[in-house]
């Protein structure tokens, strides 16, 4: 039996907790909402044949600018919440996530993305 692995980028850049704080309801609303539609559209057509209950993320931000480490995942909320949305991962809560990796490259201007790698782990 194979095991589900999906990879995908997406532009838009997940802002830091700094970011999300100094703004108000609607910042954080609207920035979430553009991050989940576009990590739906990418998914769109690629889900598994049933939400993963066991798997590893890794999540490469692509940026002018590094976050340091609590920013940076506690940037990864709406791309985890997309998956949940997509019917791509179970839930995402402590235990079934097996394996959380999160890198960062800084890049030049218009070179900003986000890539990320979801992989089905057998139990």
């Amino acid at each position: 039996m194979n095991k589900y692995f999906l990879e995908f980028e997406f532009l838009t850049k997940p802002p830091s907790l700094n970011q999300l704080l100094s703004k108000g309801w609607k910042f954080r609303h609207f920035t979430f909402l553009k991050i989940k539609q576009e990590i739906l559209n990418k998914v769109s057509g690629h889900k598994p044949t049933s939400p993963l209950k066991k798997f590893q993320i890794s999540i490469t931000r692509h940026a002018i600018r590094t976050l340091d480490f609590d920013n940076f995942v506690a940037s990864a909320k709406p791309i985890l919440d997309s998956l949940v949305m997509a019917g791509i991962i179970h839930n995402d809560t402590w235990d079934l996530i097996n394996h959380l990796s999160v890198d960062q490259i800084k890049v030049k201007k218009n070179q900003e993305k986000t890539i990320v790698k979801v992989e089905e782990v057998n139990d």
